[in-house]
């Protein structure tokens, strides 16, 4: 056999063994699921022109909301949300909500576990993404995109509709 014909096996052949190895990911569904995702209405307000002192009663520029869910692992490995992104807001936290010595307090965490075989709740009063500085109303019946970035999974997008808080 020519040396020629030798090289162009042995590179199909690593070839054949590459995509083979990388295949199973290809294959296998995202072990990240989200359920029941909904955001807090929220009104976006402007500053004041020529850049004058507003009033104690004026609304403050940008204004915030908060978006809530069910992260579901169905994978053997825990993943954790490390990020948020959304055009609506200036920017995107994770935050916690808690009252400790019953004082109402948040704060901005850097990730938020989702175990194992298992699912995180983000809801009010816990966990949840803050919409920061918001550059449009969000309305009752409004759906906004999300971007969800994982450590593990990597990014996902959602569409999220804004509802009314449950009592």
């Amino acid at each position: 056999m020519s040396k020629r014909k030798s090289q162009f096996r042995l590179s199909a052949v690593l070839m054949l063994v590459a995509v083979i190895a990388i295949a199973p990911a290809w294959a296998a569904p995202a072990a990240i699921s989200i359920e029941n995702a909904w955001a807090r209405p929220g009104i976006a307000t402007a500053a004041p022109a020529g850049g004058a002192m507003q009033s104690s009663a004026a609304p403050m520029k940008g204004g915030n909301s908060a978006v809530y869910f069910i992260l579901k692992n169905a994978g053997t490995t825990e993943d954790r949300l490390i990020a948020a992104s959304s055009p609506v807001a200036t920017k995107s936290e994770l935050h916690i909500s808690r009252i400790e010595n019953g004082v109402a307090s948040m704060r901005a965490v850097p990730d938020i576990a989702v175990p194992a075989g298992g699912s995180t709740e983000l809801k009010p009063g816990g966990l949840h993404v803050m919409l920061v500085g918001l550059k449009q109303d969000l309305k009752v019946g409004d759906r906004i995109p999300l971007e969800l970035r994982f450590a593990r999974a990597g990014v996902m997008q959602l569409t999220v509709e804004v509802k009314m808080m449950k009592q």
